[in-house]
């Protein structure tokens, strides 16, 4: 246990530190007062961030105690009475503050000293002084995340906890399934261009894989049931994010989707030498077989027509020498004649 409240002034700084001794013999050394903790976590140790319980703790001190535990990347939840003016402040300070309604005075049961039950009705003023004494209240639990009532369950709020982690990690998993998957198909795209290989999704195929089944499948797990076991888990640190924090987790993404890169990349092609050599078709296989003489339903095609003779004066023409004279006029009567003497015969 840690004493938040103050040494007097003519106390000597030595005996600020106050000294435990385990069973195994081991000193620690543990500070007394607020001022003295930044201190000793400065130069000593983080035994103070480790400590569970505090004495003589005022407003001022526990204010000052939640900034030491934010200062070292600690998340703080606070819980406290709402009709109490000084948590207003502490409430502000706090990442998570919620607030209790404390029972009033004529709510509760007056117990004599020999075990009889007094329910003292409440007299009209009493009523109205309690509701009006709530409107102040409430305004200093703005920052408060949520309002109890006096009789509610503070059991409950482990289970929200618990809610509120499964729901984080739920969306941590989403968004790097999400990621995931954007650069499976980046990568599986870049692969195929360079191996000079079609692509393996078109460009429609790829807007309903990055628009519609991924963040399906990525909803889907948003719905995952509470897992029990994160309650046991530590807390991360509220640290800012960092560029190497961000650069191992790229690197563990790239590295998870390398082996499927070469999966698909072998089924891509696979696929592609089994359509070339199976679905291939010759071209002599297109053309129709020729029917012989023999088959009998060569019987059943109608004869070729006769092969045209030519005409007697085109095989004349035919068999004129190369170098005969190309005049029109000449050729005209030549021909004349010709015919004359065919028609004398």
């Amino acid at each position: 246990c840690i004493n938040l409240a103050e040494m007097p002034s003519q106390a000597s700084p030595k005996t600020k530190a106050v000294e435990l001794k385990g069973a195994s013999d081991d000193i620690m050394r543990l500070p007394r007062g607020i001022s003295s903790v930044r201190n000793h976590l400065r130069h000593v140790d983080n035994v103070p961030l480790l400590v569970g319980m505090f004495c003589g703790a005022t407003p001022s001190a526990t204010r000052e105690m939640v900034q030491i535990y934010q200062e070292n990347s600690d998340v703080v939840c606070v819980i406290g009475s709402r009709d109490r003016p000084h948590n207003a402040a502490i409430f502000a300070q706090a990442n998570l503050a919620v607030a209790l309604t404390p029972l009033q005075p004529w709510q509760c049961l007056w117990i004599g000293l020999d075990g009889r039950v007094d329910n003292k009705s409440a007299e009209p003023h009493e009523r109205f002084a309690a509701s009006a004494m709530s409107v102040p209240a409430l305004l200093d639990c703005t920052h408060c995340l949520a309002v109890l009532p006096a009789n509610h369950d503070l059991e409950q709020l482990t289970e929200w906890l618990q809610q509120g982690r499964s729901l984080l990690a739920n969306m941590r998993q989403a968004l790097s399934f999400g990621l995931f998957s954007s650069l499976l198909a980046l990568a599986l795209l870049v692969t195929a261009d360079w191996l000079w290989l079609p692509l393996p999704l078109a460009p429609f195929q790829l807007l309903c894989f990055l628009l519609i089944t991924t963040p399906i499948l990525a909803f889907s797990l948003l719905l995952a049931p509470i897992d029990a076991r994160n309650k046991k888990e530590m807390v991360p640190k509220n640290e800012p994010p960092k560029l190497a924090h961000a650069i191992k987790f790229g690197c563990s993404l790239f590295l998870r989707a390398l082996p499927g890169v070469v999966c698909l990349s072998i089924l891509h092609v696979s696929f592609l030498y089994t359509f070339e050599t199976r679905l291939r078709v010759p071209a002599q296989s297109l053309a129709p077989p020729a029917l012989s003489e023999a088959s009998p339903s060569s019987s059943l095609l109608p004869s070729p027509p006769p092969p045209l003779q030519p005409h007697p004066l085109t095989v004349l023409a035919g068999a004129l020498p190369d170098c005969w004279p190309a005049s029109g006029s000449q050729l005209d009567a030549e021909t004349d004649e010709t015919a004359a003497l065919l028609a004398a015969r």
